[in-house]
């Protein structure tokens, strides 16, 4: 019986897994003083980096204005993720440590939020070790399909003239 409930746990978690990296999650950037709009999409590259690791990409095309000067910034980030984050329950465990340090990113849990139709999320912040140009805080629903990320808070610190400057995004409806 255990072997069994062992097999469906292993063949629940595969599915998701391969559920979760055909599916994009498309964000609308949200205006501010130097953001007109803009799209993010996030995704899981079908092609895992290991049982334990995926790579998550995060692809933007922002239109910034800044005095006189009009730029479409366009660009991946890419991420290994640990693939325990891609389930409720790499959350739940990431909530209890407070803050994990993986090969190449350090996850830190900053506590739930409520976000309009959505409660309990999880409110976690990514900062890649060895990519220094960008960091990020990302609200994680469970009820949201695919990666789940409701709201995102992209800093990205090396914007041609601009320099750095944080981009908030929300899903699209």
């Amino acid at each position: 019986m255990k072997k069994i409930i062992l097999i469906l746990s292993l063949i629940l978690v595969l599915f998701s897994l391969t559920a979760t990296a055909s599916e994009i999650i498309v964000h609308d950037v949200i205006k501010d003083r130097l953001v007109k709009h803009g799209v993010i999409r996030i995704m899981v590259d079908d092609n895992q980096v290991s049982s334990d690791i995926v790579k998550m990409s995060i692809n933007y095309n922002i239109k910034v204005k800044f005095l006189f000067f009009t730029k479409n910034l366009k660009g991946t980030k890419s991420i290994d993720f640990p693939s325990d984050y891609l389930t409720p329950y790499g959350y739940e465990d990431l909530e209890e440590q407070g803050s994990l340090r993986h090969e190449k990113v350090i996850v830190t849990h900053l506590g739930r939020v409520k976000i309009s139709n959505h409660s309990g999320c999880h409110k976690i912040k990514i900062v890649p070790i060895k990519q220094r140009d960008w960091d990020g805080v990302f609200v994680y629903c469970q009820d949201i399909r695919s990666l789940g990320f409701a709201r995102v808070r992209v800093n990205l610190k090396d914007i041609p003239v601009i320099g750095s400057h944080t981009v908030y995004s929300r899903l699209r409806e």
